[in-house]
């Protein structure tokens, strides 16, 4: 198997990407770990206190960082490291986030790496009822090793790429990323003739487990950039999060959070926690909205995490 690539994971101090304190790196070449590299990162300056909530994931505490090495120290060894091979990570925009931000602040080059996210290739591929690095890698019976230290996480991230490459019968990243993109071609043709015709067709047309598939293929849709701010956001199903959390959370992100679908809602947040009735009103509704080109975008809960840079 010629699958070749690097597995890179970071943990930070907070929900400042550039607050970065772990990185990890696992080197597989021929679908088989060579390699691994992991260290501390002692933060810039003006961090200078790790957020409670973020310690309780990693257990990394100032303490652990104030002798290590600088991002500037690590860059040479992390790039040489990874050459030229391409980089994975699994929720990708944190990861790239995290490494645009501390590069920006060392005034170092981003890397030119070719890059490859195993979230969207787990979401179209397993579509389990979550798609985090936890439920996946139990899903295919990998052992994680410690959850949110950055080279066992980067470790379970390699782990699934090479399985999702076993289950596809591909041999490169590349390969990887087409096969999960064949399996929404059918509904991405359904979406366009629905948009095309959408006078003509009315969404109430879609019965359940259509409704079901178009949900699939937008939860592979692109996130908003960056960030929520600005956008009009609606709750929608059971949340793994009180709501009122989530409407902070959002409103923390710049965006403006209302009850009900309408007209001016672009983002609807669709939550599946505990089994909740998924099919409610208001995502049938957001769906008529997404197909009149209205509503930009219907998110996962895990996308919603994504955005304000949440770890559950």
């Amino acid at each position: 198997m010629s699958l070749n690539f690097c597995a890179i994971d970071f943990e930070t101090g907070s929900f400042d990407r550039s607050f970065a304190i772990q990185i990890g790196l696992v080197k597989v070449l021929n679908g088989e770990i060579v390699d691994t590299f992991t260290s501390l990162i002692k933060p810039i300056e003006r961090h200078t206190s790790i957020d409670p909530r973020a310690q309780a994931l990693h257990g990394i505490t100032m303490d652990d960082v104030k002798d290590a090495p600088t991002w500037p120290e690590l860059y040479p060894t992390v790039t040489q490291f990874v050459g030229s091979l391409p980089v994975l990570a699994h929720n990708l925009s944190f990861d790239s986030g995290v490494l645009e931000a501390i590069c920006e602040d060392a005034e170092l080059p981003f890397p030119d790496w070719p890059v490859g996210d195993t979230l969207p290739w787990c979401r179209t591929l397993l579509r389990l009822d979550s798609h985090g690095l936890a439920n996946v890698a139990s899903h295919l019976g990998i052992e994680q090793g410690r959850a949110h230290r950055a080279e066992d996480d980067a470790r379970t991230c390699a782990l699934i790429a090479i399985q999702l490459a076993d289950l596809t019968g591909v041999h490169s990243v590349e390969s990887i990323g087409q096969q999960a993109m064949a399996t929404v071609v059918k509904l991405q043709t359904r979406i366009d003739q629905l948009r095309r015709n959408r006078r003509k067709t009315p969404v109430t047309l879609f019965n359940p487990e259509e409704l079901k598939q178009v949900l699939e293929f937008l939860a592979t849709q692109p996130l908003p950039p960056r960030s929520l701010e600005g956008h009009q956001v609606v709750f929608t199903g059971a949340l793994g999060i009180l709501r009122e959390d989530a409407t902070v959370y959002a409103q923390q992100a710049g965006a403006t959070v209302t009850k009900s679908v309408n007209k001016h809602t672009t983002v609807l947040v669709v939550g599946t926690a505990r089994r909740a009735r998924f099919f409610t009103n208001k995502l049938n509704r957001a769906v008529e909205l997404q197909v009149q080109g209205t509503l930009k975008h219907i998110l996962s809960e895990e996308q919603f995490y994504q955005l304000i840079d949440f770890e559950e």
